[in-house]
Parts: structure tokens; sequence; C-alpha cells
């Protein structure tokens, strides 16, 4: 990713824009802006590291204490709570152009500050449908 320097997979391709990735070395997958992927093999082209110049021996920047930390400001959220209504499923309907259903996208929100592991299966019959396991952070839908 072009901002953090994680690396993934892409995984599913999303509205507006968006695809899901899982990163490396984890179970999570992540909604991202297209524009903020880059192929791993283009990474190096695409963010150039910093220049650092190192201070002189008693240069006046050196002798100074430096600032206090900024203040920890809350995490930004991919919504806002108006008012919570706790771990939800939302059935959204893929519609053929003919205007019938052709099958329904499943998602999973949660809507409250905690983070939430979960175990989700669904049989239709006693057939395994769907299932899926992992860990949805805070106010985010998967």
């Amino acid at each position: 990713m072009v901002h953090t320097g994680d690396e993934g997979v892409v995984t599913a391709l999303l509205a507006d824009d968006m695809v899901k990735v899982r990163l490396v070395g984890d179970q999570d997958e992540i909604p991202v802006f297209v524009d903020d992927v880059v192929r791993s093999e283009d990474f190096t082209q695409a963010v150039k590291p910093a220049k650092i110049k190192p201070l002189k021996p008693g240069s006046p920047k050196q002798m100074m204490p430096s600032p206090p930390p900024p203040p920890v400001q809350a995490p930004r959220t991919q919504y806002t709570i108006l008012k919570s209504y706790g771990i939800q499923l939302a059935f959204d309907p893929i519609v053929r152009t003919d205007g019938t259903t052709e099958k329904f996208a499943i998602y999973l929100l949660n809507d409250t500050r905690l983070d939430v592991i979960y175990n989700f299966e669904l049989y239709l019959d006693t057939h395994l449908s769907v299932q899926s396991s992992a860990k949805l952070k805070a106010l985010s839908f998967e």
C-alpha cells in the first residue's frame, strides 16, 4: 500500500473504486481505495525514501530539548454512530438485468466501539453454504 508500505493480496473487487486486501501475515481483510494500492514490484518507484541530513555536533537544534508529543486523537472510523445497534448482519441483493434477485452479498457490521472475534456459518437446509471467521474491528464492516 502506498501510504503505509504494508503488503497484501487483493481478494475481491468492491464498489466505489475499492478492493478488499488481505494483509501479509494477518488474516484480516480490509477495504482499500484502488489509488492507494500499487504492485509490490512498483512500490520502490512510487514511494521515495526521505533523505535524512545528520546534524552537526553542537548545532542549536541538537542542544534544544525535543517538544512534547502531540495529543493523541481518536481513531477515524468508517462511519459515525448515531444510535448503536450492536452487531448486525446485512443482505444486499445483487439484481439481474430483468429486475429479479440473483444472489445476496452478505455483510457483517460491527456498530460498537469494541473489536469482535466472530465465527459465521450459514446453512441452507443441511448444506454449509458460507463460513467465515475473523476479527472485526470496532465501527467497521466486512
